[in-house]
């Protein structure tokens, strides 16, 4: 797998699924991003068997793959590179994961995709699709009565 991406839209995935990680699990890959080059996007999941984020960037796919990326040192890594920049990803057979970015090389282990637990893929019957900022307007119209108990 082979990427490049910009720092921004790569902090901004990554932050929007880290909620569902957790270091201290029983199986241990669930500290894991799973991390896909497919097609013309980026897809990072994250999962604790209960609740699944996916989350779409963009990004330039020069090779097609998979990977597990540790949620909380790839995080770390990302957030501390200078804003504006493009960072290149790839992994190899042998789970090793380069990152670089300008003058910075940064070499991770992850573990292979296929480890991974399957997130269920969403029903699309009897679901409906509504705008972000109209369910957000429902929500504050709403909240008010919900019990705090």
């Amino acid at each position: 797998m082979k990427v490049i991406c910009s720092k921004d839209e790569l902090f901004r995935g990554i932050s929007n699924v880290m909620s569902v990680t957790q270091s201290k699990n029983a199986l241990p890959i669930l500290a894991n991003l799973l991390f896909k080059a497919q097609e013309d996007s980026i897809v990072i999941s994250a999962t604790d068997l209960e609740r699944a984020i996916i989350c779409k960037i963009k990004g330039e796919i020069i090779e097609e793959g998979a990977i597990t990326i540790p949620s909380k040192r790839f995080s770390d890594i990302v957030r501390e590179l200078p804003s504006d920049v493009q960072i290149e990803i790839n992994s190899d057979d042998s789970n090793q994961i380069n990152i670089k970015s300008a003058k910075t090389k940064i070499n991770l282990t992850g573990i292979d995709a296929s480890e991974y637990p399957a997130i269920p893929a969403f029903p699309t019957e009897n679901s409906i699709s509504i705008n972000k900022n109209t369910l957000i307007s429902m929500l504050k119209k709403t909240v008010f009565s919900v019990s705090k108990d």
